[in-house]
């Protein structure tokens, strides 16, 4: 579809040339362009570690030196937040996603819960351990942790973008969080992502925390009564659940020349196109980031792209330049060990923000 939109593009611009080239790993892209191994691009679409990889490498334009202000009014805030570095947005967002929501079997349960506490109660009543469980999730992977932080609470950053794993909402979530897997009095058992997944289409489970991307996979289980519903309200705060929301990104080579850089900036209006987001949308279940489209009636009478579009716009995404690889991967030790009963809450929170600033110091080490 890419290519397609590409030949439509270079029709309405006589004289242009575009040549869409697909990158296998993308992970080596930013060792292979300083290198000058990768030449002669001009826009590349890539997520927010190659984002972040070639602005550290100066090698971008800013989007707001393409787009307008009024333009880029449109952009969804999630969107904004996750390319904004220095007063200037260097990527626009194509698609946003990759955060959690909560699916429930409708032959189980009519109504999806509010908040969590009717979470928590639904879930209790509809657990009789060790064969069914109200509630079933990827237990040990901290994905699923970060929601319960609220919006109201702290985030993963503070405004300067430097980690805060340590804070009292943290402490607060993990409580939460330890509390459901409670060997006797919890609501949902320890599980894997596959194991959770299948316990819900066994029947073993009334509901389940996973991420956008299951609402295509359950979209293909023959005679599985299901629905899907935004995550409850965090009652601590009184605010949204807030997942962690990712993007993928276009990015434009900085230092073109200036008809490159009007080809480039009507590329990005092309592909930022409500009309042309909605259509991805639909085919792709790919979110769109421009308000317009978030607003379609197509999305909004869409019963499942509805309910994505309205969690996407209450999560949160990392600032630019913030490894979301490397704050799970800060998260995930002391996580197992509050699972495990070996840690308290506050000192995996603690273990958390030690583990973050120790990835910090490393990677800001030269190497021999």
């Amino acid at each position: 579809m890419l290519h397609q939109e590409a030949v439509a593009f270079q029709e309405r611009l006589p004289g242009t040339t575009f040549i869409v080239r697909h990158c296998e790993d993308a992970s080596t892209w930013p060792e292979q362009i300083a290198s000058g191994a990768v030449e002669g691009w001009h826009v590349l679409l890539g997520d927010a570690a190659l984002l972040a990889a070639l602005h550290r490498q100066r090698l971008l334009q800013p989007v707001d030196d393409l787009l307008t202000r009024h333009e880029l009014t449109a952009l969804v805030t999630p969107a904004r937040i996750a390319a904004t570095r220095d007063d200037h947005l260097w990527g626009l967002a194509d698609t946003l996603g990759f955060h959690l929501l909560l699916y429930y079997r409708r032959d189980r349960m009519a109504v999806p819960p509010s908040d969590v506490s009717a979470l928590t109660a639904l879930a209790r009543s509809h657990s009789a351990p060790p064969e069914r469980w109200g509630l079933v999730m990827n237990s040990y992977d901290p994905l699923w942790v970060i929601p319960w932080l609220g919006t109201c609470g702290e985030w993963l950053t503070d405004a300067r973008g430097r980690l805060t794993l340590d804070t009292p909402a943290m402490v607060r979530a993990l409580s939460l969080y330890r509390d459901w897997h409670h060997p006797r009095r919890g609501i949902a058992p320890l599980a894997t992502h596959h194991t959770a997944r299948q316990m819900f289409l066994e029947d073993q489970a009334t509901m389940l925390l996973d991420g956008d991307w299951a609402l295509a996979e359950l979209a293909q289980v023959p005679a599985l009564d299901w629905a899907v519903a935004t995550l409850p309200m965090v009652d601590v705060s009184g605010c949204a659940a807030t997942p962690l929301v990712a993007g993928r990104f276009w990015m434009v080579r900085r230092d073109l020349p200036l008809a490159v850089q009007h080809a480039a900036a009507d590329w990005l209006r092309s592909v930022f196109a409500p009309e042309r987001q909605v259509r991805w949308a639909l085919r792709f279940n790919a979110l769109p980031t421009h308000r317009d489209a978030l607003r379609d009636i197509r999305l909004l009478e869409h019963p499942h792209l509805r309910v994505s579009a309205q969690q996407m716009q209450t999560g949160r995404a990392l600032p630019l330049g913030v490894d979301a690889n490397q704050v799970l991967e800060a998260m995930r030790v002391p996580l197992r060990a509050l699972l495990n009963r070996a840690m308290t809450p506050a000192e995996a929170a603690r273990a958390m923000q030690q583990n973050a600033m120790r990835m910090n110091n490393a990677a800001d080490t030269p190497q021999p």
